[in-house]
């Protein structure tokens, strides 16, 4: 696995670092590959299939997400002074 910690210095490679977010998902991807493989060589994958989906399912839960206003209370509806003035220029 490729880590930020095993990324040459900048000075030796004179390239930028791989940033965080392109290793998960080349992580992701080489995980999700592995289980393809494995399933594949697999004698019988498709009961294999369905017990992966069932321990995924119950791993991977949904985590819920504090973005886009989601739970937050919206008591104040009514515009801002600052709103008001723009809105009346």
């Amino acid at each position: 696995m490729f880590t930020p910690s095993r990324q040459p210095p900048v000075w030796k490679t004179n390239r930028l670092r791989i940033p965080i977010g392109t290793l998960q998902r080349k992580s992701q991807m080489d995980v999700l590959l592995e289980f393809i493989n494995t399933l594949l060589e697999h004698q019988n994958s498709a009961e294999k299939f369905k017990k992966w989906t069932l321990l995924i399912d119950d791993v991977f839960q949904l985590m819920p997400s504090d973005k886009h206003m989601v739970g937050r209370d919206l008591v104040r509806l009514e515009p801002t002074a600052s709103l008001q003035y723009h809105a009346a220029v």
